[in-house]
C-alpha cells in the first residue's frame, strides 16, 4: 500500500450538553442542529443523543441532503462516536449527491442491480465495507481506512 491520508479512526460529531432549568440535560450537535434531545441524566443524555444523531442522519438520507461533516474537536468537547458501518454510508451518500447521477447510473458503473444500491443508503441494512468500498470507486473516491 501507498502513504496513507491520516484521519481520525472513529469519526465523532461535536455536542453541546446543557442542563435544563427543569432537571436533566439538554443535547443539541454543532453540525447537526436538528438533532436534539435530553436525558435524566449525563449518561441517559448521552444514550440518547446517539438515537437523536442517527435519527437525523436517516432524515439526510431519505431527503437525499448533504450531511454536514463533524467539525474538528477540542479536548474539552463533548462528542458522540459514529459507528464506522455509518460513517461510510455518510461519506458514501455526500460523494454520490456530489457526482449528481442516478442511482441507476451507480448500480450500472458497479455492475449491481439498483435494489443493492439502495441498500448502500439504508443505514439500518448491513452493508459489506467492500460494497461501500467498490461504489466509492464508481465515484471517483477511495475509501481508506488507518490505524493509529
Amino acid at each position: 500500500m501507498g502513504g496513507a491520508v491520516s484521519c481520525r479512526v472513529t469519526p465523532a460529531m461535536r455536542l453541546t450538553l446543557t442542563p435544563a432549568p427543569e432537571g436533566g440535560y439538554m443535547v443539541s450537535f454543532v453540525d447537526i442542529p436538528e438533532a436534539l434531545t435530553q436525558g435524566e441524566t449525563v449518561a441517559e443524555a448521552m444514550e440518547a443523543a446517539k438515537d437523536a444523531l442517527l435519527t437525523a442522519f436517516d432524515f439526510y438520507f431519505e431527503d437525499n441532503e448533504l450531511i454536514p461533516l463533524p467539525s474538528p474537536l477540542n479536548s474539552h468537547d463533548h462528542f458522540i462516536e459514529v459507528p464506522l458501518s455509518v460513517a461510510s454510508k455518510v461519506l458514501l451518500l455526500n460523494a454520490f449527491l456530489q457526482s449528481e447521477i442516478t442511482q441507476q447510473e451507480l448500480a450500472r458503473r458497479i455492475g449491481k442491480p439498483k435494489q443493492e444500491i439502495t441498500r448502500l443508503f439504508n443505514l439500518h441494512h448491513a452493508t459489506k465495507i467492500d460494497a461501500v468500498q467498490l461504489a466509492a470507486k464508481a465515484l471517483g473516491k477511495e475509501l481508506s481506512l488507518v490505524m493509529v
